[in-house]
């Protein structure tokens, strides 16, 4: 027994010093390995932090951008126009070893640093300065409007040339006359058709004509017509316009033998006296209903008051 311990306790004694011993090789491998990674990253940060490399400063406050003009060495353009600058960047070709200490051989591998310059103008992010801005031209057109005898008299306006639209004109009116448009000169001979370049004064007269079939006077009254063709199918029918008020006497001469019916509108509110007597084959009298001053009944016509105004001569052959 004596002799097994003897020679047992050498071997054991010698595998334990070789644990230690690697034990101890891994730890410095892993304290190395750190070392170098922390040289390395501060490396790093040093190239990036520089003030004149990468064209920032650090400051209190915060970082600054100082402008610079793009640099040749650019390699790529960043357009952020919208915030009044550009972006340049370049890449430094230029390699930064990193060693473990100053006996060591450096490390085969460099970390080129991107470096990254904002031009920015003297106008400043704000819009700003001393950037000229590009005027429109304005063109103020005053416009002189004549009723040309009729209302409203004249009208003065001063408008944006391109905002000014003739149809948006209100429109005048006129007894006897209906509106045929806007006219250059008071006559009615040269019609208007559009603005010139850069006008700066227009003046537009009302145009007037007769009502379709009829002539009226100042009054707004019938007093003649153009041709037969106003009592088509043997109905007679007065223009439908506030501007055409009555008929007077004498005014369907030559219709005796076509007319047979006569309709009235309501704006027709004057009929002079005997105005249909003469129409011998009249058999029918008709008033719109809301007609102020007549309304007809039977087809004889009345006054408002209830006097007779007409009776059919047709119904008395």
């Amino acid at each position: 027994m004596e002799a097994v311990i003897k020679m047992t306790v050498p071997a054991v004694r010698h595998h334990v010093r070789w644990r230690q011993i690697a034990d101890g090789v891994l730890l410095a491998g892993v304290l190395a390995t750190l070392y170098i990674y922390a040289r390395v990253q501060g490396s790093t940060c040093a190239k990036m932090s520089g003030s004149a490399g990468n064209g920032y400063e650090i400051s209190d406050g915060g970082m600054s951008i100082p402008a610079q003009e793009l640099p040749d060495t650019a390699i790529g353009v960043i357009d952020i126009s919208g915030l009044g600058g550009l972006i340049a960047v370049r890449r430094s070709m230029e390699q930064a070893p990193v060693s473990v200490d100053e006996d060591s051989q450096a490390l085969p591998f460099a970390a080129p640093i991107p470096d990254i310059t904002l031009q920015v103008p003297e106008t400043g992010l704000n819009g700003g300065g001393k950037d000229e801005e590009n005027d429109v031209s304005i063109t103020a057109l005053t416009v002189s409007v004549y009723g040309n005898s009729g209302i409203p008299e004249l009208t003065t306006f001063t408008v944006e040339q391109e905002n000014f639209d003739a149809a948006s004109l209100e429109i005048p009116r006129r007894l006897g006359k209906e509106f045929d448009g806007w006219y250059l000169d008071a006559d009615g001979t040269k019609p208007f058709e559009g603005l010139a370049e850069n006008q700066k004064a227009l003046e537009l007269y009302a145009g007037w004509k007769e009502f379709d079939g009829f002539i009226c006077n100042d009054e707004g009254h019938v007093t003649s017509y153009t041709d037969l063709s106003v009592a088509t199918g043997g109905i007679l029918a007065f223009p439908r316009s506030p501007d055409c008020t009555g008929v007077e006497y004498g005014s369907l001469e030559g219709l005796e033998d076509i007319v047979m019916e006569v309709y009235i509108h309501t704006n027709i509110t004057y009929i002079a006296p005997e105005t249909f007597d003469h129409l011998r084959f009249l058999m029918y009298i008709e008033v719109a209903p809301g007609n102020p001053n007549y309304y007809s009944e039977d087809g004889i016509l009345y006054s408002s008051s209830g006097e007779l105004v007409a009776y059919p001569n047709g119904r008395n052959l």
